[in-house]
């Protein structure tokens, strides 16, 4: 359905995405497929990268690099930030911290860096809503997260929101039997083990399991 409708706009970017799912479920590779199929860029921000620009206070800095990269392709780009529900984190009113008396200066100095922490984050937050809001659009967010209670309220109505859960027992088979090749590489006398009984077993035996913990 998406693919239908991006394809019916001569000028179109993808609207801000939310992937929601259990680890190892193919979040991110559903991202990146989707791209694939409908041909247009999609630049991948490793998990902890971004975390790591916040630490030290160059995230608008880096987010900014990452949009003009994203400007020089021709049609619209996807900037996919795997287990991002920190990066677009529900933004609390930001409340200046007064000194007290009897305050110690250790616990001055951690709640001023508690404060510095969540002004970044809001500012980041503020930041990617902006970008994903410019017109003409040409760069949209994908976001993958376990965590999706923990997602502002403003990208969450600005995106279209996705649910992957674990894999059925007849996807589980299909997965088993997809990766078996590539596990025995050529050997064939996998084959006589694998049969359609095993696989069913196999299938039954890893319920709760998500497609990474398959293979």
């Amino acid at each position: 359905e998406m693919v239908k409708a991006v394809n019916s706009h001569e000028e179109f970017a993808l609207p801000n995405m939310i992937i929601q799912g259990p680890t190892g479920v193919g979040k991110t590779m559903l991202l990146e497929e989707l791209c694939r199929q409908l041909k247009i860029g999609f630049i991948r921000v490793p998990s902890g990268a971004m975390e790591a620009h916040l630490a030290r206070g160059t995230h608008i800095e880096a987010l900014h690099a990452i949009k003009e990269i994203a400007s020089k392709f021709d049609g619209p780009v996807l900037i996919i930030m795997d287990d991002a529900e920190e990066l677009v984190g529900k933004r609390p009113p930001v409340i200046k911290i007064e000194p007290q008396e009897d305050s110690h200066a250790s616990w001055m100095s951690l709640k001023k860096a508690e404060e510095t922490n969540l002004q970044r984050r809001v500012a980041l937050v503020n930041a990617i809503l902006e970008i994903s809001a410019e017109k003409p659009r040409k760069i949209s967010f994908g976001i993958t997260t376990n965590r999706f209670q923990t997602i502002d309220p403003a990208f969450i109505t600005r995106a279209f929101v996705v649910r992957v859960n674990s894999p059925q027992e007849k996807q589980r088979k299909s997965i088993v039997a997809t990766h078996l090749p590539t596990i025995f590489r050529g050997d064939l006398n996998y084959l006589t083990f694998f049969d359609q009984r095993m696989l069913d077993h196999m299938a039954k035996k890893t319920e709760g399991f998500s497609g990474r913990d398959i293979v």
